[in-house]
């Protein structure tokens, strides 16, 4: 470990590293700017209060885009980090799980909303142009490459959907899982999905409308969030800390290292881990 920020009372639940930058989703403080320049000792840069519990952020340009539980989507000017702005929002009564932003559109996991598409174009505005609803299972993280997305579906496992046209998103398969799928990472034709105690599965995506699982490591008791850098995963395990897997072999994912006593949101950096 190189450094930590201590806020009292905090619960980072998901984090975007992008430069010097962190930027933070807070359950309790809402949505933070950090500045890790300097990675031995992170200093606040600013912050915005949310209304609700903050759950997610993904970052794009000057923008990040903000699910809070029970709110919606928060759009947020970060071109000056020590003094964000709020500039869009879009409501939604859902749980705002997480968010994936790719092009003019952001991809909303909203819990028993299942997956809402918005269109973002027009930050200050953000309208919703699609979705595609859930039956009995909850949408819980998100992924986007290329015309698919990757919905985290509980427990219906990984979601494969269609979104070429995104005002009409549909399934095109879907991958089951034995636990509780709560968030997806691509990388290298493999979708990682953090599976809670079903631990970390590895579900080829190469063809994707045949995924297919190829491998797992359930070594894991809550396995909650994902980032994968290279040949190696590295997953968010709540008070079991940071499990590092290497996926060199997706056959045979091995765990390597065990970090720290508590992981809920993790993103990596080159050869840096930022866990929250």
């Amino acid at each position: 470990e190189s450094g930590d920020l201590w806020v009292s009372g905090n619960r980072t639940t998901s984090i975007v590293v992008d430069g010097d930058s962190a930027f933070v989703a807070d359950e309790f403080l809402g949505f933070r700017i950090i500045d890790i320049s300097t990675p031995t000792s992170p200093s606040a840069l600013g912050r915005i209060h949310t209304p609700g519990h903050a759950d997610t952020v993904d970052v794009a340009g000057d923008y990040a885009y903000l699910g809070v539980v029970g709110q919606g989507l928060r759009i947020v000017d970060v071109s000056a980090p020590a003094t964000p702005e709020d500039v869009g929002f879009f409501r939604s009564y859902g749980a705002a799980n997480d968010v994936a932003v790719a092009g003019s559109f952001a991809y909303l996991a909203d819990g028993q909303w299942g997956l809402r598409v918005i269109n973002v174009s027009n930050p200050a505005a953000p309208v919703e142009v699609g979705n595609l609803p859930v039956t009995g299972d909850y949408a819980n993280g998100v992924a986007v490459s290329g015309d698919y997305a990757y919905v985290a579906k509980s427990s219906a496992g990984l979601w494969v959907v269609d979104i070429s046209n995104p005002a009409t998103p549909f399934e095109i398969t879907h991958v089951d899982t034995p636990g509780f799928a709560t968030k997806v990472a691509l990388a290298n034709d493999l979708a990682f999905v953090a599976d809670d105690d079903g631990g970390l599965r590895l579900i080829d995506i190469s063809d994707p409308a045949s995924s297919v699982e190829v491998g797992s490591c359930t070594t894991f008791d809550r396995a909650s969030a994902i980032a994968v850098e290279g040949d190696t995963a590295y997953v968010g395990n709540f008070n079991d800390g940071l499990r590092v897997v290497d996926v060199s072999d997706p056959a045979n994912p091995l765990e390597i290292a065990d970090v720290g006593n508590w992981a809920v949101g993790v993103a990596v950096q080159e050869t840096l881990a930022y866990v929250g």
